[in-house]
């Protein structure tokens, strides 16, 4: 399977991606649904995915390009290389935020009944993990990403045009950056091995409530616990899909930390990232279809988007022959 063949069929499901989760975050940030902790972090995740999915259109324009052609003047190359950072922080922030979600939401039932910790639940708790883990994460990439510099083509470069000034990036400190690649990419693995614990861990409380819910007997206690084991249920199945997506991220991070010279191993691991990209995109819209399928609020905030959207139509739709 060739690299440019896996580019064109990642752009369509990205160009799908992103239209799916600019609709998945215009719903998660209704009044309704900015209610608990899981929720906010969930819009974190979809602006996360948003931006990754729109990287990953422009990556694959670009990719597709002769390298020559992708030698710009010193502003676009600046662009680029501030975008491709934001991307790799974007996607990294996108898995710590899921682990802290499964890890709150297991705190947060866990503890059900101590009120201490009732904070987890609590919307404005949400926005300061996302404060905490930006910040974290935003270190650890500009870290990693102020090891290249930008630098003009010189006369002897293939890619050199007389009388036009060009630029590229190029790796500045090579021993850094291969300690920083292995550092990421280690933390990427150790989150995929974090979250099938934390799944091992909601799936046992999972079962705790499915069974204190079938001993309850009054409605509205049924109904409260009903929607527990939903959000849980929600939790747990986001878990699962960046356990499968993650990992292999981490693994091509330190190939490319360690074996970065060997040749070959640059371009086998690139054909690596651009496949696995493809199932990122799926992945994204996937989040999306378990949110409407598991989550009755989702669904109900959905119906009454539907509902005002039909009405509007209605009001402004023709008026009757013969009327202003």
């Amino acid at each position: 399977m060739s690299e440019n063949f896996i580019l064109k069929a990642q752009l369509p499901i990205a160009i799908l991606g992103v239209l799916v989760n600019i609709f998945h975050i215009f719903v998660l940030t209704r009044k309704a649904m900015r209610t608990n902790c899981i929720n906010i972090l969930m819009i974190g995740i979809g602006v996360c995915e948003f931006y990754d999915l729109v990287f990953l259109i422009y990556d694959d324009l670009v990719n597709m390009k002769e390298y020559c052609s992708t030698v710009y003047s010193y502003p676009l190359v600046l662009l680029d290389h501030i975008c491709a950072a934001l991307e790799d922080n974007l996607h990294r922030l996108c898995t710590w935020l899921a682990v802290l979600m499964a890890s709150i939401r297991f705190l947060a039932i866990k503890n059900a009944l101590n009120s201490k910790f009732d904070v987890l639940s609590r919307p404005v708790f949400g926005l300061k993990v996302i404060l905490v883990a930006v910040i974290l994460s935003s270190l650890l990439t500009s870290f990693v990403w102020s090891q290249f510099e930008i630098v003009e083509v010189l006369p002897g470069d293939k890619c050199f045009v007389d009388g036009t000034p060009r630029y590229k990036k190029v790796m500045n400190h090579r021993l850094a950056y291969r300690i920083l690649a292995v550092t990421d990419g280690m933390l990427k693995i150790l989150t995929t091995i974090v979250l099938p614990v934390f799944s091992i861990l909601l799936i046992k409380e999972l079962r705790k409530a499915e069974k204190a819910r079938k001993r309850l007997k009054r409605d509205q206690t049924r109904n409260l616990s009903s929607k527990t084991v939903q959000t849980t249920k929600l939790v747990l199945l986001m878990t699962v899909t960046f356990m499968v997506a993650e990992g292999p991220f981490g693994i091509i991070y330190i190939i490319n930390g360690l074996f970065k010279e060997v040749p070959g191993v640059l371009t086998f691991t690139s054909i690596l990232v651009n496949f696995i990209g493809l199932f990122s995109a799926l992945n994204s819209i996937t989040h999306f279809l378990i949110c409407l399928f598991v989550s009755s609020q989702y669904q109900k905030t959905v119906k009454e988007m539907l509902v005002i959207v039909r009405c509007r139509k209605i009001n402004t739709g023709p008026n009757p022959a013969g009327t202003r």
